[in-house]
């Protein structure tokens, strides 16, 4: 059963690798000041973005447990990889679970995001190691789907936020968008289940990917919804 599970997960993680290593952004295309974003070169778009003004952030700041959630979140935990999380500190863990929290809350609501709250550095860990985190959070974890690749930061160190693709901002359309996301994934499973030796079941995940990919650029070819849904 943990090796099916294992198996279910990489098949989510595997869409996104091959859908970020696909295309290297065309800079004239973004709409943004460039001189204030930073790329990564090992084939992840990846921008961060330091807040000037971090007093007039109007960004919320996430509060843990502050919901009580109506959604199978066990379902959505095991779709992601805890590989690098049980690498990290007990402190650092939870700058983690606050982020996987918050996704968790987006999943659950109609609530309209154009960024997701700010996840506070309670470990006091340095800015970098911060940086690090959140974006190992995001590729640890491609079922939240609706991560943009912007993470905000404050200058300071003391919080980071992702932003929210413009397509899944909308809190009523974003809960058609995971319905969606969900049903394909069970789709899937239900394909890679009919294996008849994890050997099988691992060669169908495979297979799933290699059809369902389209190397083409398009706004969300970084997530992994652009695999399972488009």
């Amino acid at each position: 059963m943990k090796r099916f599970l294992k198996c279910i997960s990489c098949l989510l993680m595997l869409s996104l690798l091959i859908s970020v290593f696909s295309l290297n952004v065309n800079a004239e295309d973004l709409e943004v000041d460039r001189t204030r974003y930073s790329e990564r070169v090992d084939g992840l778009r990846q921008y961060e973005v330091a807040v000037e003004d971090e007093k007039n952030d109007s960004n919320v700041l996430f509060e843990a447990g502050r919901k009580s959630l109506s959604i199978d979140t066990a379902y959505w935990k095991k779709l992601g990889t805890d590989y690098y999380y049980n690498t990290l500190t007990a402190d650092e863990k939870v700058i983690w679970d606050n982020m996987e929290n918050s996704c968790l809350e987006a999943l659950d609501n109609t609530k309209d995001y154009q960024k997701m709250p700010k996840i506070a550095n309670s470990a006091g860990v340095s800015l970098e190691r911060l940086k690090d985190i959140a974006w190992m959070f995001r590729y640890s974890n491609p079922q939240y789907y609706f991560l943009g690749e912007y993470l905000w930061y404050s200058q300071a160190g003391s919080y980071c936020y992702f932003e929210v693709y413009d397509i899944f901002q909308d809190g009523d359309a974003r809960k058609q968008y995971t319905e969606k996301f969900r049903s394909t994934v069970d789709a899937w499973t239900a394909q890679v289940a009919e294996g008849t030796y994890d050997e099988n079941k691992e060669a169908i995940a495979h297979d799933l990917i290699a059809k369902n990919t389209v190397y083409a650029a398009n706004s969300y070819d970084q997530s992994a919804y652009s695999v399972f849904c488009l």
